[in-house]
């Protein structure tokens, strides 16, 4: 049961009720990588020297030289969905031409590694992207998916359009295999994109146009998403997101914002809630969590608010947990990042952080997370550290996890971006030591 969640944004136009998907974008059944066909854009295009007009034409009623009239075309209106992100801006494959030399072969960041490998997969995973700033993992029982994001293209010269942007590769336990990845050349279409899935199905990259449903084979469908941005699944059958409504203010002059679940064909809206934006959801045995400017539990069809924070300046960062009976927050309050255990109507402090909180994931039988330099497991006793970076160049940036014996772990190290395979380093944990893969 994955236990982390994302930030929310704001979304232009979002559905009202329950909405269906739709086809493939790539129907040649080949496992094409995500190519999506020439028909698939809105034709919208950005306006070549980057403004955009939204006044019409009008014919001139003088009329030109010779008496012709003629019609002023208005500016095409900037990209707005999905269909024309694919059209612009998906890749064709990944860079094999990276000259970097080769990553230095002790890149162990202080960490007691075990044999590397993981199943029959035991290549790191090496992209040709440049300069990896952003990661994100989900795994199932049939493998890894990971998300690279690198910065945009352009200046700097060699961040070129051909290895910057967005990648999605996945391992079935027998190698890296490259899914999909888009450029993010132009600017009005540069947006971080979020990774989940659905447990035996298709994986989701959530963005700023909303989610789109991403095969095994690396096909792109649309979900006809009501939400942008991050996405957090129950290990099951489902997954989750929260979405503002706009442009509709409430009483209170903030964006009413509410939740919404997919269980892989249809987006149901669930319930509006009193969070404003940036909350993080997480998922525990089932039950949906919202840890905003206090922390919620969906409850059938309404939102239910546990017990305060004892410290009234801490701000919830999330919620995290084996069940209901055993839960934990993350805030950061006036004694720096702390570890919060609920027992009865009240949070006791259980532990403090080495550091800012990352990620955490959880299933029924225990809990872990990641600050920006240690991995540990949660329980009442407070934070156990099992696996801390030894350089400061380098930084945890993602947990997630199948059982207590398979978590996935992604480490970045800044010092590594001049040399093939880059920054990113990727991690299993078999439930007593590391194994880099």
């Amino acid at each position: 049961m994955n236990a982390r969640g994302g930030h929310l944004l704001l979304l232009a136009g979002a559905c009202w009720a329950t909405v269906t998907g739709c086809g493939r974008i790539s129907e040649d059944g080949e496992g094409s990588g995500g190519t999506a066909a020439s028909d698939a854009s809105t034709g919208a295009q950005p306006s070549s020297g980057g403004a955009v007009s939204d006044a019409g034409g009008s014919p001139n009623a003088e009329g030109g030289s010779g008496g012709a009239d003629f019609t002023t075309i208005p500016d095409p209106a900037p990209p707005e969905d999905w269909d024309w992100w694919i059209e612009n801006e998906l890749k064709d494959g990944p860079n094999e031409d990276d000259e970097r030399p080769e990553r230095p072969a002790d890149s162990s960041f202080g960490l007691e590694l075990g044999e590397a490998g993981w199943q029959d997969s035991t290549m790191p995973l090496c992209t040709g992207m440049g300069s990896v700033s952003q990661v994100d993992i989900w795994a199932d029982t049939a493998g890894v998916a990971v998300l690279l994001e690198a910065p945009k293209c352009g200046a700097p010269e060699k961040y070129d359009c051909a290895v910057q942007g967005s990648e999605v590769w996945f391992n079935a336990g027998s190698g890296w295999t490259w899914l999909t990845g888009f450029s993010n050349k132009n600017p009005l279409t540069s947006y971080s994109l979020s990774l989940d899935g659905l447990p035996g199905g298709d994986m989701l990259l959530g963005s700023y146009y909303g989610v789109m449903a991403l095969g095994r084979d690396g096909t792109l469908e649309p979900t006809m998403s009501p939400c942008m941005g991050d996405l957090v699944d129950d290990g099951r059958e489902r997954v989750y997101c929260a979405f503002e409504h706009a442009p509709i203010l409430d009483g209170t002059g903030t964006l009413p914002t509410s939740l919404a679940s997919f269980d892989g064909a249809d987006w149901e809206v669930l319930v509006e809630y009193p969070v404003g934006r940036g909350a993080r959801l997480s998922v525990i045995d089932g039950t949906l969590y919202v840890a905003g400017e206090r922390i919620y539990r969906l409850a059938g069809d309404e939102l239910e608010p546990l017990p305060e924070l004892a410290d009234a300046e801490a701000t919830p960062l999330d919620v995290t947990g084996t069940s209901a009976d055993d839960l934990y927050a993350v805030a950061e309050g006036t004694e720096g990042t702390e570890l919060l255990h609920l027992e009865g109507d009240a949070w006791t402090a259980v532990g403090a952080l080495d550091g800012a909180f990352v990620d955490a994931w959880a299933d029924g039988d225990g809990a872990y997370l990641v600050t920006e330099k240690t991995f540990g497991r949660v329980s009442e006793s407070g934070f156990e550290p099992l696996a801390t970076l030894g350089e400061d160049s380098a930084q945890f940036a993602a947990i997630h996890g199948v059982t207590g014996a398979e978590i996935f772990l992604a480490v970045l190290d800044s010092s590594l971006d001049e040399y093939a395979c880059d920054a990113p380093f990727l991690l299993y944990w078999d439930g007593a030591e590391l194994h880099p893969f």
